[in-house]
This record gives structure tokens, C-alpha cells and sequence, in this order.
């Protein structure tokens, strides 16, 4: 099942793919130590959904796995720019949320007519999950001094996406060493 999931995912040019599963899943304590520590500034929606920051998987009825997805972008600055590089350069393109969406629709499609039982919701940054340290845990790359996730060859230039599923999946099992000393 995983690989057929894995050539669907690939299809669409999701190659940066993680699993976890639930329990794998869990971040217990990691919002209330990242609270106090002030990290929420003046954040102050971060203190809401603790229950869902803690166990990513409960945001839907019956989660049991996450597809956690790295998509790495190298956009080119406008020509008409005069300034160069005035906004960072995730922005220079369309909307990614915009881009991601449609992609992760056709998935989602697929993975229904595909795997009997399927649901699921996907996420781009919509929603109270911990992404960084999904992808993390998920062997998509590491959390670095900057708190970024960095993945070996494409730095921090991705953008992150999820999906939450009914179906039991394995964790997957290629964690990224933290390479930033």
C-alpha cells in the first residue's frame, strides 16, 4: 500500500514523502515548553489547540497516520523588477497554498479510488499542526539553529504539507541527522 501511495504522491512531484504513525505522531509537552519559553511573542492563537499540536492525528475522526510532504521551490525574481529581491522569494511565484491545493486535491482523489476505506484531509499551513517537527520526525530533514526544517540538499527553501488519514500506516524509517553542529 505505501509504495502504491508513494507513486501517486510522485505523480503529482511530491518527492520529499514521510509517514508517521499515530503514536509516532504524539509531541507531548512541546507547546507548553515552547510557550514558556516565549516563543509566542504576541501569538497569542498559538495557545489554542493543544490537544490537536499534541497529537496532529486527532484533527480528524479516526486519524491513524500522517503523509507529511516537503516541496521544494527555486522560484526566479520578476523580470520587471527593479529592486532586486524586495520580498522573499517563496512569494516570487503563484500562491504555493494555491498550487499545493490543486495538486493535493488530485491526490486525495486518487488515494480514495485507490485504497478502499481512505479519508483525510490535507493541510498547508491551515491548521494547528506542527508541521517542522512532523516533517522532522518523519525523516524529511532536521529542525536547525534558525528553526527552520533544513533538508540536505534543498536547504530551507520548501514549503510543507500534510496529509491525515484513517488508514495505519508505518512510520518511516530514514530520519536526517542534524547536520548543523
Amino acid at each position: 500500500m505505501i509504495e502504491g501511495i508513494h507513486a501517486i504522491l510522485r505523480n503529482e512531484g511530491f518527492n520529499l514523502i514521510g509517514v508517521l504513525n499515530r503514536v509516532d505522531a504524539l509531541f507531548p509537552g512541546w507547546i507548553d515548553a515552547w510557550l514558556e519559553r516565549g516563543y509566542a511573542a504576541t501569538m497569542d492563537w498559538m495557545k489554542k489547540h493543544r490537544p490537536i499540536r499534541e497529537d496532529p492525528c486527532s484533527i480528524i475522526e479516526g486519524g491513524q497516520s500522517i503523509i507529511s510532504l516537503a516541496f521544494p521551490y527555486s522560484t526566479e525574481p520578476p523580470d520587471s523588477w527593479i529592486v532586486k529581491n524586495p520580498i522573499s522569494n517563496y512569494a516570487w511565484g503563484e500562491d504555493y497554498h494555491v498550487v499545493l491545493r490543486k495538486k493535493l486535491k488530485k491526490v486525495m482523489l486518487s488515494l480514495s479510488n485507490e485504497i478502499p476505506g481512505f479519508q483525510g484531509r490535507f493541510f498547508i499551513d491551515t491548521a494547528p499542526l506542527p508541521e517542522k517537527l512532523i516533517a522532522a520526525r518523519a525523516g524529511l530533514g532536521w529542525i536547525g539553529k534558525n528553526s527552520m526544517l533544513i533538508h540536505p540538499k534543498f536547504g530551507s527553501y520548501l514549503f510543507l504539507a500534510e496529509i491525515v488519514t484513517n488508514i495505519k500506516l508505518p512510520t518511516s524509517d530514514h530520519s536526517q541527522k542534524d547536520l548543523c553542529g
